[in-house]
């Protein structure tokens, strides 16, 4: 599905394509290196150089991050994690966005656990990372996404082929997808998967239909343009297309508005106001009176990536478009809004969920808003996008290997789901999530649609409550620990336990060297230092499975030589003390760096004032999980 995120900026040769009929003879005219394919999007090509710098250097790390990123924005999840698994094992995942790729492809790849892993050490970086902490959740609270699985029947559509299909939607009588099939002698390269043409809109009567029996939605221009997808509010129409290439190689997405002319071909109406050639606007969906059209777009002032936003056609004019807010949307991407009787679905692959891409809805439980994972088998480990839901049938389109081309889509069907009217056993446990200890005295508020219940753990951690059946929303509080809530539908009849996982506010020190831990020039611990360092060994001592990394850095002045010395002689003067109070030696990693990671550019030759040398002279204490 990812090259739907870069059939968002076309890549055009303007002065090759009417001379080339196959798009590998373009790359016999350009001499690009590795890290240029991959920046304009030819993840194919930047594979192929990555890998010969690899045949001459197999432990190249910069060939082998690069040929794992590509693999990852190409859905090849396996490949991907293979080539983050060699990195990991040289010491190449040496920052939090390689840390939390990594993690991502295992968990699309099926190995829950060890994703879970990674993704506690991307935390331990950085604490305050939402989409960490959201694909935390997901895994923690993993059995939810499982639980209505024997209640929905997902099958092939008939009309998948080996090209891409995706974005089912109903268009006058009958219905529409977008496909990317071959067109003769257009070779654009607009898509993170293979060396396919332009996305087009193809019709038919109705679902069933075979993929001969599709007629191609030929609108003006569609040989040398993406369309698709479409929305449709009775006798207007809303397709999103490449806008018209403003300059000789980027042309962005936009939205045109279409209505049939006497023949029955569509005829433009008018242009989205809010088009632009700077960025993208894209994914169109009406609700259902038609006065509202969410879409995707990444505009400045967004979220990051991809946002879902909305405007409404108020006084024959659409109004400015407003951001759905954090709500829905991440600093990832979020795309193919759809709205059904009041209720907003989108794809994200910044939620919690079962890896790469799934859907969502936006729901209402107890008069607040809340995201809910649609779950297993409409989501899977795969990228799960562009859902079409009406009553109880709806189309999804995904990447698993299992179909016939890169993108199929798969027709589901929602089975009803057995009414009872008996009560349901809800049983919670408290617990750490860095050691996995039970949590006593935690405050867990049980919130239905007609009462909140509190509960509070016993020494045990645990707690129980009888419930009717229905939806429930779950807090846990605990100073200073950080539970995020968690959405439980109750089934009459059945017992149901849960953990509730609490996020210890764990977070690297950096200590000031001259002015808390030693005399200048000094490495002898002051008694100001200890006090700073018992509440390290507190840490330690509390989180057995966590080891601790004492890095002393200086300044530039000095000679190189001297510099490593001093940092060396206090990196091991503040090792000793941690070790002195009961803390394992093997749990304490010690490096003097000396002036070798200066965090600002007074380097060796710029003069900096004392204030700004101070700024180097530090000493950073940073836990690892084992």
């Amino acid at each position: 599905m990812k090259y739907l995120l870069l059939s968002i900026s076309v890549i055009l040769y303007t002065e090759t394509l009417g001379q080339l009929t196959d798009f590998k003879e373009v790359w016999k005219d350009y001499d690009y290196k590795a890290e240029s394919l991959y920046n304009q999007g030819l993840f194919e090509a930047a594979v192929a150089k990555y890998q010969v710098t690899l045949e001459d250097n197999p432990d190249d790390k910069q060939a082998l991050l690069g040929i794992a990123k590509c693999y990852k924005v190409l859905g090849k999840y396996e490949l991907s994690r293979a080539h983050y698994s060699v990195l990991d094992a040289i010491e190449g995942l040496d920052s939090l966005e390689n840390i939390q790729d990594y993690a991502d492809v295992l968990l699309s790849s099926g190995n829950v656990n060890k994703a879970l892993v990674y993704y506690r050490k991307a935390l331990l970086i950085d604490s305050e990372n939402q989409v960490i902490r959201n694909r935390i959740a997901g895994i923690v609270n993993w059995d939810e996404l499982f639980k209505d699985e024997k209640y929905i029947k997902v099958e092939p559509a008939s009309f998948n082929t080996e090209y891409n299909e995706f974005a089912f939607r109903e268009y006058n009588d009958g219905v529409s997808y977008i496909s990317a099939r071959e067109q003769e002698l257009i070779i654009h390269r607009n898509y993170l998967r293979g060396d396919e043409c332009l996305t087009d809109v193809y019709l038919a009567d109705d679902a069933k239909a075979k993929p001969r029996e599709f007629e191609l939605l030929t609108l003006k221009g569609y040989k040398s343009r993406n369309d698709g997808p479409l929305s449709q509010y009775k006798d207007l129409v809303v397709i999103s297309r490449s806008m018209p290439s403003r300059s000789d190689k980027i042309s962005t997405l936009g939205l045109y508005f279409y209505k049939e002319d006497q023949s029955g071909a569509l005829k433009e109406e008018y242009e989205f106001p809010f088009n632009s050639p700077t960025y993208n606007v894209t994914h169109p969906a009406f609700n259902i009176s038609g006065d509202t059209l969410f879409f995707v777009s990444d505009m400045p002032g967004g979220m990051g990536g991809l946002d879902v936003y909305y405007s409404v056609f108020r006084n024959n004019v659409w109004t400015m478009p407003k951001n759905s807010g954090a709500l829905v949307n991440t600093y990832r991407n979020e795309i193919f809004p759809y709205s059904d009787n009041g209720i907003l679905y989108f794809s994200s692959d910044g939620h919690h969920g079962l890896g790469g891409y799934d859907t969502y809805k936006l729901t209402t439980i107890e008069n607040e808003k809340t995201v809910v994972n649609l779950g297993y088998p409409v989501n899977s480990s795969w990228d799960d996008f562009s859902i079409y839901i009406k009553n109880d049938r709806g189309f999804i389109a995904s990447n698993d290997p299992k179909g016939k081309g890169g993108d199929d889509l798969y027709e589901f069907v929602l089975l009803p789901i057995p009414i009872k009217i008996d009560s349901v056993d809800l049983s919670f446990i408290a617990l750490d999530t860095l050691n996995d200890h039970v949590l006593d005295s935690v405050l867990i508020t049980v919130s239905g649609v007609e009462n909140t219940t509190q509960l509070i753990s016993d020494k045990d951690g645990k707690a129980n409550i009888n419930v009717v059946p229905g939806t429930y929303r779950v807090h846990a509080g605990k100073e200073p620990y950080i539970h995020h809530p968690l959405t439980i539908d109750a089934e009459a009849g059945e017992s149901m336990s849960y953990k509730l996982w609490m996020d210890p506010p764990v977070k690297m020190h950096v200590v000031s060297a001259d002015s808390i831990m030693f005399g200048l020039g000094e490495y002898t611990l002051l008694e100001s230092a200890k006090s700073e360092l018992d509440e390290i060994v507190k840490t330690l001592q509390e989180y057995p499975e966590l080891t601790l990394e004492v890095s002393a850095h200086t300044d530039s002045r000095g000679s190189h030589e001297y510099n490593l010395w001093l940092s060396k002689k206090r990196a091991e003067s503040a090792s000793l003390y941690i070790i002195s109070q009961g803390i394992e030696e093997q749990r304490v990693i010690q490096k003097g760096l000396g002036e070798t990671e200066l965090l600002n550019n007074c380097r060796d030759g710029v003069t900096c004032s004392e204030e700004f040398h101070a700024v180097n002279r530090r000493i950073e204490f940073d836990f690892h999980r084992e």
